[in-house]
C-alpha cells in the first residue's frame, strides 16, 4: 500500500510539473535552426511584430542550449526575440571544444567567434529590430562580456553569475549582474565590478535615470545593502559611468534609448 502510494504521488507531481512546463511556452513559438553547424533555437511571441527586440542566449559550461530554455521562453513571452543555442563540445553540437577555457586565444577566442556568429544570425532573423542584447550564464558570462565589447551593436549585457577579468567602469555598456544567495564569491565580483563606475563609497538606494551606461547588479538582499550603484552626479567623467569609451554625447543617448527599449527597464531578480 506504501509503494502504491508513493507511485501515485510521484506520478501526480510529474503531472503538474509537465502542465506547468506547457503553461510556461503558452504564447511562444519555438523553431530549431542550424548555424553553421551550431544547434540553436528560435524563440518568438505569438503576436510578435515587426522591429522587436532581439536576445542572444548563451549556456554555461557543461550546460546547453536546453537548460537556458527558461531564460529564452520567458523574454519571448515577454516581447523579445531570443536565439540560445550550443556551444562547441556541449548540447548537440556535434564538434568538441578544443584548447583551454582559462586561455583568451584558445577556447575562448573560440567561443567568442561562435556567439559573434550567432549574433548575425539573430539580427537577420525576420522580425528582427533595433536592439540587441546578450544573456549569458557562468562561463558565458565572461564569453557575452568580451563579446560585447568587441561588438558596438550589443546595446545591453545580462551577466547571470560572473566572473570576467575585462570588465571595466566603462566597458560593456549597460551590464546587468545577477548572483544567486549561495554564491558568495560571485557575489563580490559583483559588487566589485558594479564599484568600478561608482564616484565615492558605495551606497544603497535606486539608481537614479541616466543617459549614460549603468552598472546594475541583482544581488542577495545582505550583499545589496552595500551594493554600488553607478554614479549619475554631474561631475562624473563619461569613462567612469558612463561607458562611452570615447563615443559621442549623442552615440551614448542613442545606445542607451535601445537599450531601455531592449532589456533596460526589464526587472530584476537574483538567480542561482
Amino acid at each position: 500500500m506504501v509503494r502504491l502510494l508513493v507511485a501515485v504521488l510521484a506520478l501526480a507531481v510529474i503531472a503538474f510539473a509537465t502542465e506547468r512546463l506547457i503553461a510556461a511556452g503558452e504564447g511562444v513559438l519555438r523553431e530549431d535552426v542550424t548555424i553553421g553547424g551550431t544547434p540553436a533555437t528560435v524563440y518568438r511571441p505569438v503576436d510578435a511584430l515587426p522591429g522587436t527586440p532581439v536576445v542572444v542566449v548563451a549556456h554555461g559550461f557543461a550546460g546547453s542550449k536546453t537548460l537556458m530554455d527558461p531564460f529564452a521562453t520567458a523574454l519571448a513571452r515577454n516581447g523579445y526575440l531570443a536565439l540560445a543555442f550550443d556551444f562547441l563540445g556541449h548540447g548537440e553540437h556535434p564538434e568538441p571544444l578544443a584548447g583551454d577555457v582559462t586561455e583568451v586565444d584558445g577556447a575562448t577566442r573560440a567561443l567568442v567567434a561562435q556567439t559573434e556568429e550567432a549574433i548575425r544570425f539573430a539580427e537577420a532573423l525576420e522580425g528582427a529590430g533595433e536592439g540587441l542584447a546578450l544573456l549569458g550564464h557562468s562561463m558565458a558570462a565572461d564569453i557575452i562580456v568580451r563579446t560585447a565589447i568587441e561588438q558596438e551593436a550589443v546595446d545591453a549585457v545580462v551577466a547571470v553569475s560572473m566572473f570576467s577579468p575585462v570588465v571595466t567602469a566603462s566597458a560593456p555598456d549597460n551590464l546587468l549582474i545577477i548572483v544567486g544567495a549561495w554564491e558568495v564569491g560571485l557575489t563580490a565580483e559583483a559588487l566589485r565590478v558594479v564599484g568600478l563606475a561608482t564616484d565615492g563609497p558605495r551606497r544603497r538606494g535606486r539608481p537614479t535615470a541616466t543617459s549614460r551606461t549603468a552598472r546594475r547588479g541583482a544581488l542577495p538582499f545582505r550583499a545589496a545593502r552595500s551594493t554600488s550603484r553607478c554614479s549619475t552626479t554631474r561631475r562624473a567623467s563619461p569613462r567612469r559611468c558612463a561607458g562611452s569609451t570615447g563615443r559621442s554625447a549623442s552615440t551614448a543617448r542613442r545606445r542607451s534609448r535601445r537599450a531601455r527599449g531592449c532589456l533596460g527597464s526589464a526587472s530584476s531578480s537574483s538567480a542561482s
